[in-house]
């Protein structure tokens, strides 16, 4: 049930959703209509044979007859009026047994199952955001993955890459499973612009989280205005193939 809002949500912003729960509204409209038509054909019919059924009698013939259930407490005794059984019931079998449920299943039923699977499925739902979840068991890793989870932070994971950056002792901190923390002088091309005109972000997918200033220390998210000198050093956040970007992208030349 705590899937439900996403999936009529999915279900009725999606076009091909909407149009098919269209063609499925008018084809049982069709229906009634058509079972409206045979309770009048009924009361005349039972006319010429000198009886008298109101239009509710009509209607609860007409849908035993359709629905094959064949109560036998309201026949006709004349050809004609056999005829229209024989009618009325080939278009029940056609209509109500056969075309029915493919209809239901065809237009909304695939749909509402396919609304439910990327219900479940983040991503699908929102291309534009960056999930990051978090694993108790190593097992779950590949799975949440699957699932649409851009990084994956792992108990055990994590506590090994502590270990790992403890020992190595480098300038790249492993915080959690393909997320780096990393530093990086400021880059020549980069000196005398601000955070925000650097576009670093959108050119690389890292994102700045502080700046080693000169006589100031380090500035934990730094104001987007702030002006990188080349005495800066940069504190960034990005995967492996970001970090790659990064150094590519702002290499500094010698």
């Amino acid at each position: 049930m705590k899937f439900l809002p996403s999936v009529v949500s999915y279900f009725f912003q999606d076009r091909t959703a909407r149009t098919n729960v269209v063609a499925l509204l008018r084809f049982v409209m069709v229906l009634a209509l058509m079972m409206v038509v045979y309770a009048f054909v009924f009361q005349l019919i039972m006319a010429t044979e000198g009886r008298a059924y109101s239009f509710i009698h009509g209607f609860y013939w007409t849908v035993v007859t359709m629905t094959t259930l064949g109560y036998g407490d309201i026949t006709f005794v004349s050809d004609l009026g056999k005829a229209f059984s024989v009618l009325v019931l080939l278009s029940g079998v056609i209509f109500l047994l056969v075309m029915l449920p493919f209809t239901f299943i065809r237009f909304f039923y695939a749909p509402w199952l396919e609304a439910q699977n990327r219900a479940r499925t983040p991503r699908k739902l929102r291309p534009d955001i960056q999930i990051i979840s978090r694993a108790k068991h190593e097992r779950s890793i590949s799975k949440l993955h699957e699932a649409g989870a851009d990084l994956v932070m792992s108990y055990a994971s994590m506590g090994a890459n502590s270990v790992i950056n403890y020992l190595k002792g480098d300038n790249v901190l492993m915080v959690a499973e393909g997320l780096h923390v990393f530093r990086e002088p400021t880059p020549e091309v980069l000196r005398n612009k601000t955070i925000a005109k650097s576009n670093i972000r959108a050119r690389t997918n890292c994102s700045v989280i502080a700046v080693e200033v000169t006589n100031k220390g380090t500035v934990i998210n730094p104001d987007p205005d702030h002006v990188l000198s080349a005495n800066d050093e940069l504190i960034l956040i990005g995967t492996s193939d970001a970090e790659r970007s990064f150094l590519t992208s702002f290499r500094r030349k010698h």
